[in-house]
């Protein structure tokens, strides 16, 4: 039997498997140290996520649907929600109930965003794209995604601060070196 080749939609569906099972982990550990940098490597595969749906998903809907402007800018609102709620993460103490709130506003958010793409993007697209186009950009989505991202940041005070370390910045840090890896390709 000939293995189906990976296409963006299922890239896209395991990379949001793989976003929920942090959000499950979250709700598991007890340790500080460990919570914290759990929080910073779901913020940081969280921007990762969307900056993938930015380069490679969000050009596709514009081009393929009717109302794909319309579309794209939505998940772009809910976008800027959720970088606004990990900003807010950044300020707060892991320990206060703030952040637990913030944590499940995050987690809730990423569901309907699950939802809408999983039940109705995704198949929509399926129907509009061939498999080899769907394939080709998850060839290019997948190596977007490499790791490389998680060393310290020469930014960061004293240039001695982990780049997932969730204090003030993280957000812009994880952006700006994202970014710096994409440019650089």
């Amino acid at each position: 039997m000939t293995r189906r080749p990976e296409t963006l939609t299922s890239l896209l569906c395991a990379y949001h498997r793989d976003l929920g099972w942090l959000f499950g982990a979250l709700g598991q550990i007890d340790h500080p140290e460990r919570e914290e940098r759990l929080v910073g490597k779901l913020v940081l595969e969280m921007l990762r996520h969307f900056m993938i749906e930015e380069r490679y998903l969000h050009p596709i809907v514009t081009q393929a649907f009717r109302d794909g402007v319309t579309r794209v800018r939505e998940e772009r609102v809910e976008r800027d929600h959720a970088e606004e709620a990990m900003r807010m993460l950044e300020r707060v103490d892991l320990s206060d109930q703030r952040a637990e709130e913030l944590l499940h506003a995050l987690g809730q958010g990423f569901e309907r965003h699950v939802e809408f793409q999983e039940e109705e993007l995704f198949p929509a697209l399926e129907r509009t794209l061939s498999p080899n186009q769907l394939a080709a950009l998850a060839r290019a989505a997948a190596q977007t995604r490499e790791p490389g991202a998680s060393h310290s940041h020469p930014m960061a005070p004293g240039g001695k601060s982990d780049l997932l370390t969730p204090r003030e910045g993280l957000v812009d840090r994880i952006h700006q070196a994202l970014w710096q890896q994409w440019t650089a390709r």
